[in-house]
């Protein structure tokens, strides 16, 4: 009988705690885990955050970078996806996925992505950043070249060794 208060009192507890948590919280948590490596659990804890509030972008695109992280392609697409579906305008989402996209050689669209976070942002280092790596595994040396140059213009200074590595 014992066992079981102290099973049904845990329960309560954790359900409470639950309740008491926000979506930003799990993302946090979930950025956390990842940290240490535990992918699956920082993917149930966005999970969690998705499920309180079903369009917090910031939960899909971190659940997809983790899903990307672990291996899982598919599962990334569809988070990223999902996420710009929500808001077009998320860069992150935008960058993210063409990143991901990069990664599974498809240039072409990885560009438009990159493309569209500028145009959303046009001081976006990252975006830069990514579209200069792909103009480059495209063949676009010249683009690339401005892009890495942009990314340094914008924050992104490691852009600079990759504008001396492949440019000159």
């Amino acid at each position: 009988m014992k066992r079981l208060l102290i099973a049904v009192a845990a329960s309560l507890l954790a359900m409470a705690a639950f309740a008491q948590s926000t979506p930003q919280e799990f993302m946090q948590k979930a950025k956390a885990r990842t940290g240490y490596g535990d992918y699956q659990g920082a993917i149930a804890d966005l999970s969690k955050a998705i499920s309180m509030e079903t369009t917090y972008v910031p939960a899909y695109v971190e659940r997809g970078i983790v899903r990307q992280q672990s291996g899982d392609q598919k599962g990334a697409l569809v988070d990223f996806d999902m996420a710009i579906a929500i808001d077009p305008s998320y860069v992150r989402a935008l960058n993210a996925r063409g990143t991901l996209l990069m990664e599974m050689d498809k240039i072409d669209e990885a560009i438009a992505d990159f493309d569209n976070a500028i145009k959303q942002m046009p001081t976006y280092g990252n975006a830069f950043l990514n579209r200069g790596k792909a103009k480059l595994k495209k063949g676009d040396k010249d683009g690339a070249c401005i892009d890495f140059e942009n990314a340094a213009l914008y924050g992104k200074q490691k852009a600079l060794d990759l504008k001396k590595k492949s440019c000159y």
